[in-house]
């Protein structure tokens, strides 16, 4: 059996995982935040002694952990908190245990000893450690591992958007100003949601173009639906591919990404991808032919490898292989 560790809450991580149907896997909800002062100072508690106190758990969650059997298979999806990892440890001793990276190993704006000491957490716990991310893979010593997602109803939209992004700024801001301006003198359509970075300044003419409301998941999955394209546009910290490229290949839509490595997807074909690294050097009739161009469909046989349901291969009868510590 492979129980797989995570908070099932998030939306985006309930879109996907509500899907999972398979008699060999089971889900165990571990919140990710904790809520008060008590709790908190529980947790401190909880993860600053050795052995279990059951102070900070919920009896649910003890319950289920400790169904867990020494031959089960751990998979812990999205859990980088380090007091987190200490307690969960204590539950998961003798227990083949792999983690699943769901951000880059160094997340934007975030600071390299934080970085490693969520790391060497992950590494303190886990059997194989996991990520979406290729420079990380290689950097880090880990294994790679692509973006799951899953099947959804195809409903016949009409392009309404040409070109649709939504995600925070992260320094991506002038990349996409520049793009709409290009998309604007081909009088083509964008509907771009970008939310500012908590604490930095901008012009008044980025403040007009940030949107200050978060967009639910099922929103954005309408909005997608009504767009002939995707933008996925990559952080300085990350080359792995976004949650936009499975969502592209999902929901049948072109994507229009800045990521070098997408010349290289068993997926990519020139027909539905088009790689712009320099917005400035976009030639704009070749925008508008990859948008009216008709796009090729990508086949079950590719689908497959990123739902749900077949990701979880990646992580059936996990193998035991120190991993090194970063420092």
């Amino acid at each position: 059996m492979l129980y797989i560790i995570s908070d099932f809450k998030t939306e985006i991580s309930e879109f996907i995982f509500s899907s999972l149907n398979r008699d060999d896997v089971k889900l165990i909800n571990h919140p990710s935040k904790t809520k008060g002062v008590v709790q908190k100072i529980k947790r401190f508690v909880e993860c600053g002694v050795p052995v279990k106190m059951n102070i900070f758990y919920s009896d649910e969650l003890v319950c289920s952990l400790e169904k867990i059997k020494p031959d089960d298979d751990v998979l812990l999806f999205s859990i980088g908190n380090v007091k987190d990892l200490l307690i969960l440890k204590k539950y998961l001793e003798s227990r083949r245990v792999g983690s699943f990276l769901w951000n880059p190993v160094i997340e934007h704006h975030g600071e390299k000893i934080k970085a490693a000491r969520r790391l060497n957490g992950l590494m303190d716990i886990s059997d194989q450690i996991y990520t979406f991310d290729n420079c990380d893979a290689e950097k880090f010593g880990l294994n790679f591992v692509s973006q799951p997602y899953r099947y959804v109803d195809n409903e016949s939209c009409e392009g309404i958007y040409d070109f649709y992004f939504v995600g925070y700024d992260k320094n991506r801001i002038a990349w996409l100003m520049r793009f709409k301006e290009i998309a604007d003198d081909l009088s083509m359509r964008c509907y771009f949601h970008v939310l500012p970075d908590k604490g930095k300044k901008y012009s008044s003419a980025e403040k007009y173009f940030l949107k200050n409301a978060h967009l639910s998941y099922a929103e954005n999955i309408k909005i997608a639906r009504s767009s002939k394209c995707l933008l996925e546009v990559l952080q300085k910290t990350q080359s792995g591919a976004t949650l936009r490229s499975v969502e592209a290949l999902f929901l049948g839509k072109k994507l229009i990404t800045n990521r070098p490595g997408i010349i290289n997807e068993e997926y990519f074909h020139e027909s539905r991808n088009l790689f712009v690294f320099n917005v400035d050097d976009l030639d704009s009739n070749s925008l508008k032919s990859f948008v009216d161009d008709p796009c090729l469909d990508v086949g079950d046989n590719i689908l497959m490898k990123y739902d749900i349901n077949g990701w979880v291969e990646n992580f059936i009868s996990l193998c035991e292989r120190p991993m090194p510590i970063i420092k």
